[in-house]
């Protein structure tokens, strides 16, 4: 920000307000990205430095944000957010902009795992398995496999358990964010409750939490 380049300010803020997000400082969130989207509209960022659209991170960052507080327009912000990245075609912004509309959303209870999420989200998948980018397809994978967990139809929620097994993998290889093992667990720990096997998944359930509790992963374990 200090070189008065907007453009270069918007990339490199994607990644501070991300971490902001995570660790439930969504007052700083909402403040940055609401900053990020004044200086970045109208910019042209430099291509692919590290995303496609800083400007679509920034409004799905708002939209979080702003559900967080419950302030009207975060259903346009998260919305503005996949149509401007998915108008960049670039894999990593489609990824996170779409994790923050159907994974965190679903998550914290603002979106629900419906149809039209489960359609768009496998949609995406298969558009995005074809781009080459491991890290997007498996940051996919976890945001269809969060939303199948939620549905009500047995082979729905099979699906998402075995999507996940995949993307646990790659987090253990380190070729996927080791910071959504806990998250992931808790999913798993659910799903496991869910289905029959309530001590099992109350045990995960609680280790998860534990996890994300010493990592300081606010934003995670405070869902609906």
């Amino acid at each position: 920000d200090s070189i008065g380049d907007p453009a270069l300010a918007a990339q490199a803020a994607f990644g501070a307000i991300a971490i902001k997000a995570e660790i439930g400082e969504m007052g700083e969130v909402l403040r940055w990205a609401q900053a990020t989207i004044e200086s970045a509209e109208g910019e042209a960022a430099p291509d692919n430095l590290i995303l496609g659209s800083p400007l679509a991170a920034a409004f799905a960052l708002r939209g979080v944000a702003r559900s967080w507080f419950g302030l009207p327009g975060w259903r346009e912000d998260l919305d503005s957010g996949v149509a401007l990245a998915e108008r960049s075609a670039e894999p990593l912004t489609i990824a996170v902009t779409t994790s923050w509309k159907y994974g965190t959303g679903v998550f914290t209870g603002v979106v629900c795992a419906d149809d039209l999420a489960v359609h768009a989200t496998e949609k995406a998948l298969q558009a995005l398995e074809s781009s080459g980018d491991d890290y997007a397809v498996a940051m996919f994978k976890w945001v269809f496999a969060s939303a199948l967990l939620w549905r009500d139809a047995p082979h729905a929620r099979q699906r998402g358990r075995e999507l996940l097994t995949e993307v646990l993998e790659a987090s253990k290889q380190q070729r996927f964010l080791g910071s959504e093992i806990p998250v992931m667990d808790m999913y798993v720990g659910w799903a496991r409750a869910r289905d029959g096997d309530i001590d099992g998944g109350l045990e995960m359930l609680r280790a998860s939490v534990r996890d994300m509790i010493g990592r300081g992963q606010i934003g995670y374990y405070i869902p609906s």
